[in-house]
Formats: structure tokens, C-alpha cells, sequence
């Protein structure tokens, strides 16, 4: 048992390092594209440039909310978890010593 679950944390791993790796990339590609498209528009001030330009900000926006919400989310999971296994050892320390232990120290 004990293999099967470092196989399966090191594929859960790797496929969270490969999703960052591609919204990373995504995220440089929609930034290169949005410097040049901004240096257009310097240039010549075009309806249609103004328009992708507003497309690649929103994408941009879209990706970062995601992430934030992603983590944010994770962040309450391990804080859950952890309450979790704080909760369950002081029952634990209260069966064994008889002593009650006060978490909020």
C-alpha cells in the first residue's frame, strides 16, 4: 500500500508541475503578444487592435483569477486538513496522559 501511494503523489505531482509549466507559458505568450499589439497601437490606432487588445487582457485576467481561486482553495483544504490531525492528536494526548491539551496556545 505504502507503494501505491508514493506512485500515486509522484503522478499528482507531476501533473501539477506540468500544469504550471503550461499556464506559465500561456501566460508569457499572452504577455509577449500583448506588448507588440501595444506597440501597434502606438503606431496606428486601429479598432481591431484595441479589440484584441481588450481579448488578451481579459485572458490574462481569467488565467491569474484561476490560479488565485486555485490556491486560495487549496490554502483552506490544508487548513481543514490540518485542524484535522491537530484535532485528532489532542484526542489522542487526552486518552493516553488524561491531561487535556489546549490547542489555542
Amino acid at each position: 500500500m505504502k507503494y501505491v501511494k508514493a506512485v500515486l503523489r509522484g503522478k499528482i505531482t507531476a501533473f501539477c508541475a506540468s500544469e504550471k509549466k503550461r499556464m506559465q507559458l500561456r501566460l508569457s505568450e499572452l504577455n509577449r503578444e500583448l506588448k507588440e499589439l501595444e506597440t501597434k497601437h502606438k503606431e496606428d490606432i486601429h479598432p481591431n487592435l484595441v479589440l484584441k487588445l481588450k481579448e488578451i487582457r481579459t485572458e490574462i485576467n481569467t488565467l491569474l483569477s484561476q490560479e488565485r481561486t486555485k490556491n486560495d482553495l487549496y490554502k483552506t483544504k490544508v487548513q481543514q486538513i490540518w485542524f484535522k490531525i491537530c484535532k485528532a492528536s489532542s484526542k489522542e494526548i487526552t486518552k493516553t496522559t488524561g491531561a487535556k491539551y489546549n490547542l489555542q496556545n
